[in-house]
């Protein structure tokens, strides 16, 4: 799992290194050019809902590489596709990775919302994947041409269990570099 990780981490920071960026507006709002790749970091916090199983908020990193393709919708709002994959590591220290592409939806002046479809990849006494479907939020603030803050929520559902409803609302806050 950590070779995994390794890798995971010199093709991000391999890809980051030939990004191309360009200079902000003076509204700070993100160029498309600037969005369309980043790497990020975030530090947030998860909650299982199920009726079995004890509801705490359980504190998380993330790293992880999204990229966004161009815009295949205008008018009347903004759409585009984008794919993201990343490792979380539960609790600072379980870790996990995931991959995961859906649309996205420009809200407003950086702000946008998106739905996803993707694959989570664990390690919990033997390794499994599971299948998930979510949904959320994003709000990217650029401190610089090629740094922002980010703030991401969302909820994620497992799709192969239906039997019993899990939900896992999310709640991040990170750096993103371009």
């Amino acid at each position: 799992m950590l070779k995994i990780i390794f890798a995971l981490c010199l093709v991000v920071f391999n890809q980051s290194a030939y990004s191309n960026g360009s200079s902000l507006s003076s509204s700070y709002s993100l160029s498309e050019e600037d969005s369309l790749s980043r790497v990020r970091f975030f530090v947030g916090g998860v909650r299982s809902h199920q009726e079995d199983f004890k509801s705490e908020l359980y504190p998380f990193l993330n790293f992880n590489y999204r990229t966004i393709g161009d815009y295949w919708l205008q008018e009347p709002v903004s759409v585009r596709w984008f794919m993201e994959g990343g490792v979380n590591f539960l609790a600072f220290f379980l870790p996990s990775a995931y991959a995961k592409l859906g649309p996205e939806i420009k809200l407003m002046n950086n702000f946008y919302l998106f739905s996803s479809l993707g694959l989570f990849f664990g390690y919990f006494f033997s390794p499994f994947i599971v299948p998930f479907g979510g949904t959320g939020f994003n709000y990217v603030y650029p401190i610089s041409k090629s740094i922002s803050l980010e703030m991401e929520t969302g909820i994620h559902l497992p799709i192969i269990f239906v039997s019993e409803l899990f939900l896992f609302p999310y709640i991040t806050i990170g750096i993103a570099f371009n």
